[in-house]
């Protein structure tokens, strides 16, 4: 890393969140907010009890686990508690009495069941900021139904677009409306924050992950409403946009070529040397490229094809047109740009060693985020928190430690 920075100048530091979910978007928006300096709590069952599905996603290395978890438990601290059993709530409401937040992804109504509805936990801690994430919000007639991301994702309307348009909707590469709902939890906390300052109270961030997809879904509804027009899938370009799709090379690759607006579809056209196209009635405006989609992009295609990728992409970036070969992992790796901006960081982890991980994002100029270390073994800051954070005697833990609530 070019720079290290303690974590009290980080710009969440001092902030104190309470993370109890699993999987991906409740465990996300606590990674944002601990790599930005927030003290982040994760609750996990203790091991006797089962282990967060989480631990189990993906391929497994050592000790049985994938390797998510030590991105997403990042900067956290791990702590086993049992919310199953009535002394394990009793401890979560001591964990919440001292924290700002809670982060949580339970179904609606579960908290409420253990005692510690929206006026409980008001009572308990008036400044508390609880942000739920669910499938499909806090209330409304399907809040109870159960939900994975992929359910959301479909009901958000993104996998109707996502494919060709004669083949069944496909799941991009990742959980994407999972990731989308952390991002809004992080979004939403902020502000609650900020009002927090003013109110000197706590409140309800309700992120439902359905609407967190239906929130980046563009013009999907005017289009509809206005002129009944139903988005679908178009493949790997734009149904108004062209050129601007991933066009195949020489040796097999492929590379994404945007270049549907005047100016640079001018360039492409001088770099494939084809400046008769600037003025071809077909295709002289933004509107007409869009309507001749498909003869414009067999025109680009059969040019891409003759150069090996990262010839294509030399030409055209000295070209002034926006272009990019469709990464892999090894060429992420590879890249000098991501290098530079710390946007593969390895970190050290004691059960797998060295690991490659997403940097942090965004970059910020005076109060940058870091990571301090990856997510580690279950409850591997239980005793810290016990003591350190709660007062807890050594005879108390011992005693939570023996009754495995802890």
């Amino acid at each position: 890393m070019k720079s290290s920075t303690s974590k009290a100048s980080r710009p969440l530091s001092g902030l104190v969140v309470i993370e109890a979910g699993s999987l991906i978007a409740a465990s996300f928006c606590g990674q944002l907010l601990a790599d930005f300096g927030a003290t982040v709590i994760k609750i996990e069952p203790p091991k006797e009890r089962s282990i967060d599905t989480l631990r189990q996603w993906g391929r497994k290395y050592k000790h049985g686990e994938g390797f998510l978890p030590s991105i997403l438990n990042r900067n956290k601290k791990l702590i086993t508690l049992d919310l199953s059993r009535p002394e394990g709530i009793q401890v979560l409401k001591k964990l919440l009495i001292k924290a700002d937040a809670l982060v949580e992804n339970f179904k609606p109504g579960t908290f409420a069941s253990w005692g510690l509805g929206e006026n409980e936990l008001k009572n308990l801690n008036e400044q508390l900021i609880h942000v739920a994430i669910s499938g499909f919000g806090q209330n409304g007639p399907m809040s109870n139904l159960p939900a994975f991301g992929a359910i959301a994702e479909a009901m958000g309307g993104m996998r109707n677009l996502i494919g060709y348009p004669d083949r069944p909707p496909v799941r991009p590469g990742v959980s994407i409306g999972d990731f989308l709902a952390g991002l809004y939890s992080a979004f939403g906390l902020s502000m609650a924050l900020v009002e927090r300052n003013k109110s000197k109270k706590g409140q309800l961030v309700d992120v439902a992950i359905y609407e967190s997809v239906m929130g980046v879904m563009e013009d999907l509804l005017p289009m509809f409403s206005f002129f009944d027009i139903t988005r679908g899938p178009v493949g790997p370009g734009f149904d108004r946009f062209a050129p601007s799709s991933i066009f195949p090379t020489k040796d097999g690759g492929w590379v994404l070529i945007a270049a549907p607006t005047d100016g640079p579809f001018k360039k492409l056209c001088l770099c494939m040397e084809r400046s008769e196209l600037i003025t071809d009635e077909r295709f002289n405006t933004q509107t007409l490229r869009a309507d001749h989609r498909l003869e414009i992009d067999a025109i680009v295609s059969q040019w891409s094809m003759k150069f090996e990728t990262d010839e294509l992409v030399e030409i055209l970036r000295k070209g002034d047109v926006p272009v990019g070969k469709s990464y892999t992992a090894k060429d992420i790796m590879s890249d000098e740009h991501i290098r530079y901006r710390e946007m593969v960081v390895r970190v050290n982890d004691e059960r797998f060693g060295e690991i490659a991980m997403q940097g942090v994002v965004p970059k910020m100029s005076r109060t940058p985020g870091e990571i301090s270390h990856p997510g580690g073994p279950i409850g591997m800051h239980t005793q810290e928190i016990y003591s350190e954070f709660l007062n807890l005697t050594q005879e108390e833990i011992d005693g939570l430690h023996r009754s495995k609530v802890i």
